[in-house]
């Protein structure tokens, strides 16, 4: 994991006579995914669309809460790998960070930073996603009343969902890692999010 102000060669080794999978969208691999044959490029990310942080569905669709950036953002690249033995067997998943370009690495210098890699479908899935609006959202609007844009913490969201003692439905598991303002690995490990809060 790190900062590389040029494109990367992202080399991989597991154990011999396993293969090994990976992903690049923060999900956990399986047999399913990318099979890994040759290393893997890392460059720049920050021409690229800004999916995630342009997604409407993270808010309600109010002009009041109509929080998006204007100019593409940086972005890191989440490369996460697991290795498979000829029974099926799968390792547990290996996480590292990666952010590519010169402009990136100058204006996040001195700053702490905290990577999450999680699943796409972990935020954003319609069902179960903890990032959207969701189905509760649109049980919420068939119901018949709809709160004024100013009294958001009266309506329903996939996002207003809560974990309880007996059920972490709503939390999700995420790989973290903490650089510190020289650029040092403060820790890297697997834990679980959830959103927080009411309604700000």
């Amino acid at each position: 994991s790190g900062f590389y102000e040029d494109d990367i060669s992202l080399t991989l080794t597991g154990t011999k006579g396993c293969e090994i999978y990976y992903t690049t969208d923060g999900s956990v691999p399986t047999a399913e995914s990318k099979h890994y044959t040759r290393p893997i490029k890392i460059t720049d990310r920050t021409d690229q669309p800004n999916d995630i942080s342009m997604n409407r569905t993270t808010t309600y669709p109010t002009t009041v809460m109509n929080y998006v950036p204007t100019d593409n953002i940086a972005k890191s690249t989440e490369i996460r790998a697991v290795e498979a033995d000829e029974y099926g067997n799968i390792s547990n998943a290996v996480t590292h960070s990666y952010f590519v370009g010169k402009e990136l690495c100058e204006k996040y210098e001195d700053t702490p930073i905290f990577s999450l890699a999680v699943g796409p479908n972990d935020l954003f899935d319609y069902d179960t996603g903890i990032y959207t609006t969701g189905k509760y959202y649109d049980i919420y609007k068939s119901s018949g009343w709809v709160a004024d844009n100013e009294q958001t913490w009266l309506m329903s969201a996939n996002f207003t969902q809560k974990c309880t003692d007996d059920d972490r439905t709503w939390e999700k598991p995420v790989h973290v890692e903490m650089f510190t303002a020289d650029r040092d690995i403060g820790f890297s490990q697997d834990m679980g999010v959830r959103i927080f809060g009411a309604s700000s």
